[in-house]
Order: C-alpha cells, then sequence, then structure tokens
C-alpha cells in the first residue's frame, strides 16, 4: 500500500466519523424534540380535596403546585368507577361498552387481546424508552398484561400491602364475625410500616436519575388512598378526630333511587353497616374511618411532591409532559354508603391535571366536563404521534390551548352493563339496566340528594342527556365499538351523541384486518353445525362460543369430538397439570377459575356436575359441565348455561323430573332475580331458558321491596307443584331465613311463607347460600337435610321433618362441614343429590391459599352422606362416595408395630403426593397419635394430622364420653412466603373408648382430606414448596401406642 492510499484511507475514515457523529446528534435532537411523559395514577381518590376548593378538608399542597403548572379539569369523570375497567379505559383508549371490560375481575387483556396499550403505542410510533411501577394497570390477574407482549418495557410491580403483623389490624375489628374488615384489604390506621407508595418513588426516582438517549414515557402508580387506609403518624397530625368534616348524610338518600342503584350500594355493605353501628369515635367508626381516607389521600399528594421535586432536580421539566388522573373517586358516607362502584359523582368525579410546556397556560383552569378516556388521543397529540383511528376519546388540546372553547361533548361512565350516567356541565342524568333514572342538579344539589327525574319540567333536559347513552353494547370481546363524535361548535347536547359502529380494538392506526381464507372458514365451522355466539339483542350476552347439539346420543357424541371448546379444554388441562400443586385425582376447571359447584345431579345413568366456570375471554360465571360414571372419573363438556340477560349465572340446584322427563336448573341471575332452564337431550348439553327472563325478578323501580330475598335457590316438587327456596339474612345481621315459592308451570310463581321453624343452629350472620334440600334415611328413620353455605361460617347442614302439610322444615339436628374458616384453603359451598339408597351424595369446592397460574380451587372428593342413630355430635355418617378405590395403584402394607413414646416413626416405604392412607390404631393410646404426611426428610415441612382421645367438648348431665378431637394442622406445611396460613381445621368426633381410630387419609398434592371412623371429615389445601416432601410418619405423645395396620396407595391419574 503507497503513501497515497493511506492518506485516502485516512480521509475517508475521517468523513465517515463526521458522518457517524452528524447522525448521532441528530438522533440526539431529535430526541430532545420529543417531549418526555410523566404519568402519574392515583388510586380512588374522590374530589374532596382543596384542589377543586381551599375549603375542602383534604390537604393536597401538591395537586394545586401541580396544577399552577398547567391546565386542571375540574370537572373530569372516569370512564367507570371500578379500578380494572377505569384504568382499562384509559390505558386502551376504549371505553367498556367497547372492550367488554365491565368489573375488576375481567381479565382485559385476556377480552381484549390485540388493544395496543398508551406505553406499547409511544414504544412503537414514537421510538419511546417506557418505565412504569405500581398500580397503573389493575393489580392481580385481571390486571395482568401478555408477557410475551409487555406493556412496559420495565416494570416494578405494585408490592403486597404491609399489615400490622400476621393477625392483627388497626381498626379493631375480628373474625369472627367480621371477616373481611379484620383482614389487611379493608383496615385503616396510623401505619408504623414502610408504605409501599415510598417503594414505588423511590424506583421512579431512581429512573429518573438515569441518562437517557430516547424520549422516556415513565408511569408512576400511586396506590393510596385505596383502602387499607394507611398514612404515617405524622400524616395524621393534621386530620385530629374531633375536628375531622363528615360528608353531607341526610336520612332517606336512597328512597328516590331504583333497585340497581341500591344494589350498587351494596356491593361492600359490610362497611358501611359495621362503621355505622360501631360506638361514635371508636377506631371502627365510620368518622375513624373517614379520618384515615383524609389522611391516606394526604399522603397520596406527598408522593406526588415527591416525583415532582425529582423531575425538578432532573432538569427535564421544561421538556416533560405530565398528566396526573385517579381512576375513579370514592363514596365516605354519602348516599348510605363506603364504596366506589355508582354512578353518582363522589364516585366517579376524580382530580385531572396536563402539563404540556409550550401548550398548556400555567395556573389554568377548565370547568367544562371532560372523560378520562380522552387521555390516550390527547397525548398523542401533544406528544406528536399518529392519530389512532379507534380511540373512543377525543384529544383535548383544544381545551388546553383555550379552557374557556365551546364544548358541547358531556362526559359518559358505565357502571356494568345497561348502567350508564352522562354529566353536562350543569346536570347528571343517569340510566339503569332496569329502565330506572336519575336526574340532578348540581347547581342546587352538588350532594345529589334529590332525583328530579319525575318531574315533568326537566323533560326536555333528560331526552337531550338520553341521546349520549350507548346504542349499542360489547358483552366481550370486540363485539361493539362505539365512539362519540367530535362536538359541533354552538350545537349544544346533540340530538345524537354515538355514531357508527367500528369492528376494530385496538391494533395499529388504519390497519386493515386480514380476511378469512376458505380454509379457515371451513374449519371454524366444521367442529358444531350450529355453533354460535349470543346476540347482541340479549341482554349480557356472553361472547363465549356455545353450541347446539343433536337430540341422539350418538351424534351428540360425534360432535363433541371435533367440538372447538373442548379441544381448547384439553390444551388447557395439558398446561394445567404442569403445576407441581395441581391435583391429578380431584376435579378442577379445564380453563381459568372454579367457583361453587352447582346441581350435582343423575341423568340416564350419569352423574352431572355444574360448576361456576369463567372462561378466561369473559370471566362471568358461566354454568361449567362434566360427567361422570362414578363420581371420580369425570368428563369435560361445554359450558352448559351462559349469562344473559342475567349478568352472571350464580349457584343453584337442578332437579331431575322423572314426570315430564327433563332436567330443571333453578339458579340465582346477578341483577335479575332466579333463573330457571331446562333440558332433556341425552348429556343435558342444550338448555332452554323459561321465559327468558327471571321468573322470580327483582322488583322494578316504584315496586315496593318484597318480603323475600331474592338469592341462592334450590328446587323440588311435590306433587303438582315446584318448590322453589331462596335464601338470605333476615333483617340484614340477623338469623338466616329461608323463604318458600311455588308454581305450576315454572314461569309464575307465588311466594308462600319462611320455610323454617325450630332452627336452633344458625348465628347470626349466616346467609344459607347454596341450599339444597333432600330427602335422607330409609323406613321410620327418614328425614329432610338441608345442606347450605354461610359466607359467615362456612358449610353447614340441618336435619328435620319435611311437614308436607304446611310446607315447612321442622329443624330437629344441625351441624357443620366446616371447622375453622372457609377461607383461604377451607371447604366452601355444597351440590348435593340423593344416591338412591336413602343417603346424599356431596361435593364441595375448596378454596385456594396461594395465586396460581390458569386455575385456583379444587372439588372435594364426593361424600356419601347416611343418618347415624344416636350420633351426639356427628348426626351422620360421612365417608367416600363413589368408586375411589379404582383409582389405587402400587400399593404398601405396614404390619401391627408399636409406637414408642414420644418418638417418631418415619415409614421408610411409604412416600408420596398423591396417595390413600388407611390407618387403624388400637383404642388405647397416648396423649396424642400423629400421622405426618408430606413431610420433608428434615421434618421442615410438614402436614400433621393430630387425634387428642376423649378431649372434646362435655355436654352438662350427659354421662356419655366425651368426643375425640382431630385437627389437620397445616401451620409447618410449607416454607414458601406466598402461602396464605391459617390455623388447624379441627372438629369433634364420637368414639368410644373401645373403639379403634381408623383414618382415611386422602392426599393430592395440594389437598388433603382426612376420614376418621366414617362419621367426619376434615379438608385443608397445602402448598409444600420442597420436592422431597413426600415422607409419613407416625408419633405417639406422651405414652406408647399401637398401629394395627397401614395401607397406603399411590392414585392415578383421572386426567390421563
Amino acid at each position: 500500500m503507497t503513501f497515497n492510499d493511506k492518506k485516502m484511507i485516512i480521509k475517508y475514515l475521517r468523513l465517515l466519523l463526521s458522518l457517524a457523529v452528524s447522525i448521532q446528534v441528530a438522533i440526539n435532537a431529535s430526541a430532545a424534540e420529543k417531549p418526555n411523559v410523566l404519568f402519574i395514577a392515583i388510586d380512588d381518590m374522590n374530589d374532596w380535596t382543596t384542589l377543586f376548593d381551599d375549603d375542602n378538608p383534604i390537604q393536597t399542597p401538591n395537586l394545586k403546585r401541580l396544577a399552577a403548572r398547567g391546565c386542571f379539569f375540574s370537572k373530569a369523570y372516569c370512564a367507570s368507577p371500578g379500578c380494572n375497567p377505569s384504568r382499562t379505559a384509559i390505558m386502551t383508549g376504549l371505553r367498556p361498552t367497547t372492550s367488554g371490560v365491565y368489573g375488576n375481575p375481567d381479565a382485559w387483556r385476556q377480552i381484549i387481546p390485540d388493544a395496543v396499550t398508551l406505553p406499547q403505542y409511544f414504544k412503537r410510533h414514537g421510538g419511546y424508552a417506557t418505565r412504569g411501577a405500581g398500580k397503573i394497570f389493575h393489580h392481580g390477574k385481571s390486571g395482568a398484561g401478555d408477557p410475551d407482549n409487555p406493556d412496559f418495557e420495565q416494570f416494578f410491580k405494585k408490592l403486597p400491602i404491609r399489615g400490622p403483623g400476621q393477625n392483627k389490624n388497626y381498626n379493631g375489628y375480628r373474625k369472627p364475625p367480621n371477616r373481611r374488615l379484620s383482614s389487611v384489604g379493608f383496615d385503616w390506621g396510623e401505619h408504623d410500616q414502610k408504605m409501599i407508595d415510598v417503594d414505588m418513588c423511590e424506583w421512579v426516582e431512581a429512573r429518573m436519575e438515569e441518562k437517557w438517549d430516547k424520549p422516556l414515557f415513565l408511569a408512576a402508580g400511586i396506590f393510596n388512598p385505596h383502602l387499607p387506609f394507611y398514612a404515617p403518624k405524622e400524616t395524621f397530625s393534621r386530620y385530629p378526630l374531633e375536628n375531622i368534616v363528615m360528608p353531607d348524610m341526610p336520612n332517606g338518600d336512597l328512597s328516590d333511587v331504583g333497585e340497581v342503584a341500591k344494589r350498587m350500594v351494596r356491593k361492600e355493605f359490610w362497611i358501611w353497616d359495621n362503621t355505622t353501628a360501631a360506638k361514635p369515635g371508636s377506631v371502627g367508626s365510620l368518622r375513624r374511618m373517614v379520618q384515615c381516607y383524609q389522611a391516606a389521600a394526604d399522603f397520596s399528594d406527598q408522593m406526588v411532591g415527591r416525583l415532582l421535586d425529582k423531575l425538578d432536580e432532573s432538569g427535564r421539566a421544561d421538556n416533560t409532559i405530565i398528566v396526573l388522573w385517579s381512576d375513579h373517586g370514592y363514596h365516605l358516607g354519602d348516599k348510605e354508603c363506603c364504596v366506589k362502584f355508582t354512578l353518582w359523582d363522589k364516585a366517579n368525579h376524580v382530580p385531572f391535571i396536563i402539563v404540556a410546556p409550550g401548550v398548556t397556560m400555567p395556573g389554568s383552569r377548565c370547568d367544562t366536563p371532560v372523560g378520562l378516556i380522552d387521555i390516550y388521543p390527547t397525548l398523542l397529540e401533544l406528544a406528536r404521534l399518529p392519530a389512532k383511528a379507534d380511540n373512543d376519546g377525543v384529544s383535548l388540546v383544544p381545551l388546553l390551548k383555550n379552557p374557556d372553547r365551546k364544548w358541547d361533548r358531556p362526559a359518559l361512565m358505565t357502571e356494568g352493563p345497561g348502567n350508564h350516567a352522562v354529566r353536562s356541565d350543569r346536570w347528571r342524568y343517569i340510566r339503569y339496566s332496569d329502565g330506572a333514572q336519575e336526574l340532578y342538579d348540581h347547581e342546587n344539589d352538588p350532594w345529589e340528594h334529590k332525583n328530579l327525574v319525575a318531574d315533568p319540567e326537566h323533560a326536555e333536559v333528560i331526552s337531550a342527556h338520553r341521546k349520549w347513552l350507548p346504542k349499542h353494547e360489547s358483552s366481550g370481546k370486540g363485539m361493539s365499538h362505539l365512539y362519540m363524535e367530535p362536538p359541533t361548535a354552538g350545537a349544544g347536547l346533540p340530538e345524537s351523541g354515538f355514531s357508527r359502529p367500528r369492528t376494530a380494538v385496538g391494533g395499529e392506526p388504519t390497519k386493515q384486518s386480514t380476511p378469512k381464507s376458505e380454509e379457515q372458514k371451513r374449519d371454524e365451522n366444521k367442529s358444531t353445525p350450529a355453533a354460535s355466539k349470543q346476540t347482541d339483542s340479549v341482554k349480557n350476552a356472553s361472547p363465549v362460543p356455545r353450541f347446539h347439539f343433536a337430540d341422539t346420543l350418538e351424534e351428540q357424541e360425534k360432535q363433541l369430538a371435533e367440538n372447538p371448546l373442548l379441544k381448547r379444554f384439553r390444551k388447557s388441562r395439558e398446561k394445567l397439570l404442569k403445576d407441581r400443586h395441581h391435583p391429578i385425582y380431584h376435579f378442577t376447571s379445564p380453563e381459568h377459575r372454579l367457583n361453587d359447584p352447582n346441581g350435582l345431579s343423575y341423568w340416564n345413568g350419569k352423574w352431572h356436575m355444574f360448576y361456576q366456570g369463567y372462561p378466561p375471554e369473559y370471566p362471568r360465571q358461566h354454568w361449567g359441565h362434566a360427567i361422570s360414571d362414578d363420581l371420580i372419573h369425570w368428563r369435560d363438556l361445554p359450558y352448559a348455561i351462559y349469562p344473559g340477560p342475567e349478568r352472571a349465572c350464580f349457584s343453584g340446584t337442578v332437579y331431575i323430573d322423572h314426570d315430564t322427563n327433563r332436567a330443571i336448573a333453578m339458579y340465582h341471575g346477578t341483577e335479575v332475580g332466579t333463573m330457571v332452564a331446562t333440558s332433556s337431550d341425552p348429556l343435558l348439553l342444550n338448555w332452554k331458558k323459561v321465559t327468558g327472563n327471571a321468573v322470580i325478578p327483582y322488583p322494578q323501580p316504584g315496586e315496593p321491596k318484597p318480603e323475600y330475598n331474592i338469592f341462592d335457590p334450590c328446587v323440588w316438587k311435590k306433587g303438582d307443584w315446584y318448590y322453589a327456596l331462596t335464601a338470605g339474612p333476615k333483617g340484614g345481621m340477623q338469623f338466616r331465613s329461608m323463604y318458600l315459592h311455588r308454581s305450576k308451570d315454572l314461569a309464575t310463581w307465588e311466594h308462600l311463607h319462611e320455610f323454617l321453624e325450630n332452627d336452633r343452629y344458625s348465628l347470626a350472620g349466616d346467609d344459607g347460600a347454596c341450599p339444597y334440600f333432600w330427602p335422607i334415611g330409609t323406613g321410620e328413620n327418614k328425614q329432610h337435610i338441608l345442606l347450605h353455605f354461610s359466607h359467615m361460617s362456612g358449610g353447614k347442614y340441618m336435619l328435620g321433618d319435611y311437614d308436607t302439610d304446611r310446607d315447612k322444615f321442622l329443624v330437629s339436628d344441625g351441624g357443620d362441614f366446616n371447622f375453622g374458616a372457609w377461607g383461604p384453603c377451607g371447604l366452601h359451598a355444597p351440590s348435593a343429590y340423593p344416591d338412591g339408597k336413602g343417603g346424599v351424595n356431596v361435593v364441595f369446592n375448596v378454596n385456594e391459599g396461594k395465586k396460581t397460574d390458569g386455575w385456583n380451587r379444587m372439588m372435594s372428593l364426593p361424600r356419601n352422606l347416611t343418618l347415624r342413630k344416636n350420633g351426639l355430635f356427628n348426626p351422620l355418617n360421612i365417608e367416600p362416595a363413589g368408586e375411589v378405590e379404582s383409582l389405587r395403584g402400587e400399593h404398601v402394607h405396614v404390619a401391627e408395630m408399636n409406637l414408642p413414646a414420644n418418638k417418631e416413626v418415619v415409614l421408610d416405604n411409604v412416600k408420596g403426593n398423591a396417595m390413600e392412607i388407611v390407618a387403624n390404631f388400637a383404642p388405647q393410646f397416648g396423649q396424642t397419635i400423629e400421622l405426618n404426611v408430606l413431610r420433608s426428610p428434615d421434618g421442615e415441612e410438614v402436614t400433621r394430622i393430630q387425634c387428642f382421645r376423649d378431649r372434646g367438648m362435655r355436654i352438662l348431665g350427659n354421662r356419655t364420653e366425651p368426643p375425640t378431637v382431630v385437627s389437620i394442622d397445616s401451620s409447618r406445611s410449607t416454607i414458601a412466603g406466598d402461602v396464605i396460613g391459617r390455623p388447624p381445621e379441627t372438629a369433634q368426633v364420637d368414639m368410644p373408648s373401645n373403639e379403634p381410630l381408623k383414618l382415611r387419609v386422602f392426599i393430592d398434592r395440594s389437598i388433603v382430606e382426612v376420614f376418621i371412623n366414617g362419621r367426619q371429615c376434615l379438608t385443608a389445601r397445602v402448598y409444600p414448596d420442597r420436592n422431597d416432601s413426600l415422607d409419613v410418619s407416625l408419633r405417639s405423645q406422651g405414652n406408647d401406642a399401637k398401629l394395627m395396620s397401614l395401607d397406603a396407595w399411590q392414585m392415578k391419574n383421572i386426567y390421563e
């Protein structure tokens, strides 16, 4: 290479270096031109702050400081007064009526999988780095995003609440009876632990300190003042209890509203009921709770101050858009409630501030009603990103530039399908799903005490607002897309606020969907000729695919073999079975969550079990369906009963009417009343709802409240009459009652009277959910049994005589199925049906104690109940039902052996986490016999089954021996920190002193069920964390004991 060649190469290298530097300078300049975004979310903050009015009690100097930098919208409203639907609307730009995300349990990402969220859009179309922390989306599974398509490049999740300590709280409530208010989630008080919002702020502040080579979209989610209402002691010093200002709470404030509004008020009734009944000024009183909310809101304002300080310190404030909002408000005793899920102003009116350097005028205030649904398009315009065609909102930039600009577009709010509020400058108009309406004049009635809807003077106002209500509503994924047209200057409230439906949900701007090929269309249609979705004409219609099946068993089986829903179930089960805690011989839902079993019944030679299933694309209760020949091996069938017109299909029963050769399902349809559906095909696949509406409906507006409750029902037949028993507490937290109706045609029902007499077995607060009423016993030893569930005290039963002349149940005995809290990890609701031999088979769902991916609860093994003569503590025999022995595999027998006192004996050949164990002990043993299962070799993890001979309660005046006490102690079952612990499940068993102890134990990965001498059963969920927690051991405490025999079987997998 010559010298001149080297000079030329050097020249070119310098030129390339210069070009690279120029490109980098251009990139940096471009990044500098794009504004950063600081996106601040607050949880549950209402409008009772000094941001809105200096005379308001909640001090928010930092919100005022932020408002002084930009534009404060004084009449801003959420899209929905619930965390999940409100945040989903903000982050996707889609209203609940578009997305189908109406409630907190709705898994938004599964319902609208193609929606593009704000941070995703900023990254894709603006080249932004995206970071987030705290509560931006709803917490829990319903707020989870797609891990394969994350919303933020980096995200610091909201931490769990740091409570005051295990089994402690500040508000003074204890369980029982206040299970909810005694939990951390509903606590309030001065908090001495680190607030989780501080952790969030620290993470966000660290991001602000970093060097950025891109514009940054940075989201900070402040959890306060969401329950629990916690704040540090120093914050409380600004809110002395004696000076606390209470909301305006006149008596009879709900006298002019309808039943749907009253049901919204009662969604978290336990807060209002207990705080108003507590001693005034006590830690559990309403005044103290309001004080704590005010302090919690004050603390969230302090977090806003921290973020602003750090932003100013970073030197980037002049090139940062700041948007601050609260997802919704909260009632603090006004409107006779302490809740957020209403359509009144206090639940929907929120702080909303935008600071846009160069656009907003510092200290400006806009008094025009706007919606948080407008945040998405507003930020896109401010950041100079391309508009997104399918946003439901409109850009507020014109108002930011001129807050006094004419703007005729009102704000729209939704709380569940069919329930909407329209807020204009002066008026709030509400229409509910049952047709009830409300109208409030905010110039003269800011607390909304007087409903003016009946005043003919306001007919035109009502008509003008009504036209802004949705014309279509989504019942699920992508069913309807509605938006509001931009306002026409000077047009007032226009004739029609909603325009054409659009089909796209989410996605890229102007992106067209790909037409389906003929092959795809054939694949969709070949499984079942009548595959369809419910039509939009049915209120609350489910978008989950439903199918009509043939009338013959042969044709039904052919259709089921190709059914796409069952294919989906099989694929889901394959995934679920990989979870080490998923059972192998207990039933679980094939997909997503499971709740109450419903309508256990026997039809055409098969057992049918229905249950509350939650399809992932529309996670509201549908009736799932499975069949079995033996009550053990279950086969999944498609969903049986779908929501519509009811919002969700809650609990109920199935009666097999041999007179008409049909199955009759009666269940509680939320928002409408008692529903009845019938089926008569071979596998009970096709169900038709009687009348298509509730047969025992909720009263219409203006109708008097009935003397009975409308709640979980059961149905039976006597002669030509069908009888319906509906449950519910009588008089709030008073004793449970049962209300009897009858009908000859299932469509028209008359109320008779209360059903129970001589009920000495209910506790104050029992609500009698999930009732099942069946005959039990044979010959002279024949009675009736009423099984039910109490949301306070768990599963229960009553025995007695059915007076068929008076249609009364004369209660003579009773007992429990739960022997501790039903949740976490405990037995839940029953579903029962006669076994045809004088007994009753029953199955329960069993609650979880740990978050698991894609599933949660399971069904217990079926139990057979029969009457037991002279059973003082145990009037029932309780044995496993069905052919459970068919599951037995590899067998180990342990012969008779002595158990030396105070020494643990590990059974070397007995190991496993899916076993049946039958252990027999001689009558005389020491203080305690222990059968330990799921034990790690070093004993770090162990589940203890303990028997205390003759240590139960004595009955005064009764000379019989005291009962034996048996417990499942799961306190050392796991070393994992994410499992919720519980006290031992403990029950009494009648056992004469000369009777051997027989334990029949079923272990299935995360559940242990123990049958004791055929007359008692205990259940608990456990979650061993160690893979070697497989051992079984025995121990006799105090004295020697004798094991007569022990047999153990490895159990087979019912899913293979």
